[in-house]
């Protein structure tokens, strides 16, 4: 199995004054991958998606908890002010809640899960 084979979006959420703006990037030859499972919670059945990619840390890309990754190149782009979480009508990917910087290992790489 190739790891390395994904395209990402990422929108990387930065603060001009008083306005949320979002860069976009395009990264080629990441890893993405998504898992969804499904428990249960006395009665109830409760669905979780993981979301994890790897970056190569070559690639010289920054990414901070709150930002948005999206699996494959996409050209939309996120309006001022926006949550981000329309991008998730028409694409699958998350918010970024976890970031760490594994250049300790091999191949060294920036992981981000959501």
């Amino acid at each position: 199995m190739e790891w390395w084979n994904s395209t990402l979006t990422i929108f990387h959420r930065t603060k001009v004054g008083n306005t949320t703006k979002w860069v976009r990037n395009v990264v080629k030859h990441c890893f993405y991958g998504h898992q969804r499972s499904q428990n249960v919670s006395g009665v109830t059945l409760v669905s979780t998606d993981t979301h994890v990619v790897r970056i190569p840390c070559h690639k010289n890309v920054v990414l901070h908890k709150g930002d948005i990754v999206v699996d494959g190149e996409i050209t939309v782009n996120i309006g001022d002010n926006s949550s981000g979480n329309d991008i998730f009508k028409n694409h699958d990917g998350f918010i970024v809640k976890t970031v760490k910087n594994n250049n300790k290992v091999n191949p060294k790489h920036i992981y981000g899960g959501g």
